[in-house]
């Protein structure tokens, strides 16, 4: 057998090796992240998705320090 040949011949058994070595690990079950802990997405159910822009502890009434009054005032309706 002449070197390009077992060249070819190797990669092409190499690759399915890989292959079937990547199918038989299997690709990792994606997680979501809840208040009551991690659970598959497929459990998930209806869900409302939103982002919280502004995070603070200060209550609604009040602007946290920090933040001033012109981006406050840019991020609320």
């Amino acid at each position: 057998m002449k070197r390009r040949s077992f060249l070819k011949l190797s990669a092409v058994g190499l690759s399915g090796i890989c292959a079937s070595a990547f199918t038989a690990a299997g690709v990792p079950e994606s997680r979501v992240t809840t208040v009551l802990g991690p659970i598959a997405p497929r459990k998930l159910g209806r869900t409302l998705m939103h982002e919280h822009v502004l995070v603070d502890f200060v209550g609604a009434d009040k602007i946290a320090p920090g933040v001033s009054a012109a981006s406050w005032s840019r991020t609320m309706p």
